[in-house]
């Protein structure tokens, strides 16, 4: 007769043997920022920069951002696609929601070349540049056996060998790709690229005739079974999530006994997408997996270890559990942690 329980004896039951309801998952989105000066080459935005959506009465819906990101001031003006024969112009498709275009040209050779120009005051940055491919959403149910669905993880190598390349008004010079997320233009993602900095030179290419800063993406050797197929090239893009950073909270002083179970005051608690280090000052390195917990017991504040449970715990191990969705941090009964 369980499945007559209500659902709330049977929330009350898994949580007597320790297991937890899933916290909440929170939305995101990859946003534009733009300069709001074009006279310097990138204007820095450090991580966790809040941006915020409209909400309803309860207020707007606020998302930060999960890694710094370099503002260029120089914008992306114009894009355009060199297939092996010709040059096609593709600024509008590329920034318009909707148009979709070819990045290689329909049958993406060898040697094809998708180019970007920049334009500003400002000389090209010789920090990062993020930019953001994004392909078509598909136009029925999608295949799972495809390797341009968004949301599958793939571990096989990419159908293409990409190179990245700047224009010194004389030659192509070899540019440095530091991640490429879209596994050879198969799947929406960021690129992160070294600026050129000074090698970089204003120069026209092709259909443009506005002196501009080339960059260029240039197929050195392609095995697609079709040939990529882009709905946008977005520059200055980072990736943000709805979350607010809560820093510098004081838990409350502990009274000394086992089984202390303290309670943050903002629930759910997210895990960080990638755990952070933090070295002790007697030389232990302590993992962060989502709070950072310090614990000061008279000789100033110790970062603690956030563990699953405290089955490998010992007495003097510096341990704690936490429940992500009720934000209850739980301490040991001195014969574990």
């Amino acid at each position: 007769r369980l499945n007559r329980v209500p659902d709330s004896v049977y929330i009350k039951m898994l949580q007597m043997v320790g297991i937890e309801r899933l916290q909440a998952s929170p939305a995101g989105t990859v946003v534009t920022i733009t300069a709001s000066r074009t006279d310097v080459s990138e204007v820095a935005v450090p991580a966790g920069t809040q941006v915020a959506a409209a909400g309803d009465e309860t207020g707007p819906v606020v998302f930060e951002t999960l890694e710094p990101i370099s503002v260029l001031g120089t914008a992306l003006q114009a894009v355009q696609v060199w297939d092996g024969f010709s040059y096609m112009q593709s600024t509008v498709a590329a920034g318009v929601e909707g148009q979709r275009f070819y990045p290689f040209g329909p049958r993406a050779r060898d040697g094809a070349a998708l180019m970007l120009g920049f334009a500003g005051p400002a000389k090209m940055t010789s920090g990062l540049m993020h930019l953001y491919a994004r392909i078509p959403a598909p136009d029925g149910p999608p295949n799972p056996d495809s390797r341009s669905d968004p949301d599958k993880v793939y571990d096989l190598p990419p159908p293409a060998e990409i190179v990245w390349e700047v224009f010194d008004a004389a030659t192509w010079q070899p540019g440095t790709a530091m991640r490429d997320e879209t596994d050879g233009f198969t799947r929406s993602g960021h690129i992160v690229l070294r600026g050129p900095g000074n090698a970089a030179k204003l120069a026209t290419r092709g259909d443009v005739s506005t002196p501009l800063y080339w960059l260029r993406a240039r197929v050195k050797r392609g095995s697609w079974e079709k040939a990529p197929k882009l709905d946008a090239v977005l520059s200055n893009c980072v990736q943000v999530q709805q979350h607010v950073s809560h820093r510098n909270e004081v838990l409350v002083r502990s009274l000394c006994v086992p089984d202390q179970t303290f309670t943050l005051s903002q629930t759910p608690v997210l895990p960080l997408r990638v755990p952070g280090t933090v070295i002790n000052t007697d030389g232990r390195v302590v993992e962060v997996k989502s709070l950072q917990l310090e614990i000061d017991e008279g000789q100033g504040p110790v970062v603690w270890q956030e563990v699953d449970d405290f089955l490998k715990s010992g007495p003097e191990y510096r341990h704690f559990m936490i429940s992500y969705a009720t934000g209850a941090v739980t301490f040991g009964m001195a014969l574990r942690g």
